[in-house]
């Protein structure tokens, strides 16, 4: 009895082992035990290409995100490529004034004013004063003392500016580049080294405006995209306002007369605010009663 007992035990211990040694092939093997068909094995190698496509697409998502010349402002750059580049070019506009307030010195203000504006400031030229106050050795020497500071003012903004076309022309990618290149003005605005002009010129690019080849098309193209500028559901008032300033602005830098519309819709958007707040009283007076 003792002998069957001890048969049977073995038995049994031996068919234990030999499930547990199944069991620990099959999973080694990535069958059911271990995850099924494989699954460690396609996890640790990326799973049918897997992780091949996504490397695919993060070397394609590096190679998207250009660099400008100014290591400072990093991806933030002009171009000219997809539909986002509106939004993007105002947006590397105004990194570039940040860095001018930045980097430029004394003649920070001035050249802000130059990229925000897209023209020249007034830096009060002292008034000419007359052979009788030049007699007067204080008056006389005070005017000079101001025209002094005028000239150095004058000299630092012509000098601000050519930095500030190498800086605009850096931010620009190859496409864009080109892009200006192909213009009527390049050769004049590159001599100049005319920041104005070339900012000008991207802003047209940026919104299909290209160049006065190709005006009738262009400006149509331009009007369009002002009349499509509308407010964005999760966009604030200030943002809103400096999209459709930025439409506003490439229409009358290339001659577009804002004035002959504005007198129409301003009659029309008087119109609406009247009845605006009509709607408004009677609603109020409603409430009342």
């Amino acid at each position: 009895m003792n002998n069957n007992n001890n048969s049977n035990n073995n038995n049994t211990s031996n068919t234990s082992g030999n499930n547990t040694n199944n069991t620990t092939s099959r999973s080694n093997n990535g069958y059911r035990g271990g995850g099924g068909r494989g699954y460690n094995n396609r996890r640790n190698n990326g799973g049918r290409g897997s992780g091949g496509r996504r490397s695919g697409n993060n070397n394609r998502n590096n190679e998207r995100k250009e660099k400008g010349a100014t290591e400072e402002l990093k991806h933030h750059v002009f171009d000219c490529s997809t539909r986002k580049n509106i939004e993007a070019c105002n947006e590397t506009l105004k990194q570039v004034i940040i860095y001018v307030g930045k980097e430029y010195g004394k003649n920070a203000d001035a050249i802000k004013y130059v990229a925000q504006h897209l023209e020249d400031p007034d830096l009060n030229k002292p008034d000419e004063i007359s052979d009788a106050e030049a007699k007067n050795k204080m008056l006389w020497f005070e005017w000079q003392e101001k025209m002094k500071r005028w000239m150095d003012r004058q000299e630092g903004l012509e000098t601000g500016k050519k930095k500030l076309y190498t800086l605009v022309w850096g931010q620009c990618t190859k496409l864009m580049q080109n892009e200006i290149e192909a213009s009527n003005d390049y050769k004049d605005m590159d001599k100049k080294q005319d920041p104005i002009k070339l900012i000008k010129t991207i802003k047209g690019i940026t919104y299909n405006f290209r160049d006065q080849k190709y005006l009738p098309g262009s400006m149509w193209r331009t009007y369009k995209n002002l009349f499509n500028t509308t407010q964005r559901e999760d966009e604030d008032l200030k943002s809103y306002y400096d999209r459709f300033q930025n439409a506003v602005d490439v229409l009358e830098n290339y001659g577009a007369d804002i004035g002959a519309l504005s007198k129409a819709y301003k009659e029309e958007f008087n119109s609406a605010i009247w009845k605006m707040i009509q709607t408004q009283l009677q609603t109020r007076i409603c409430k009342k009663l």
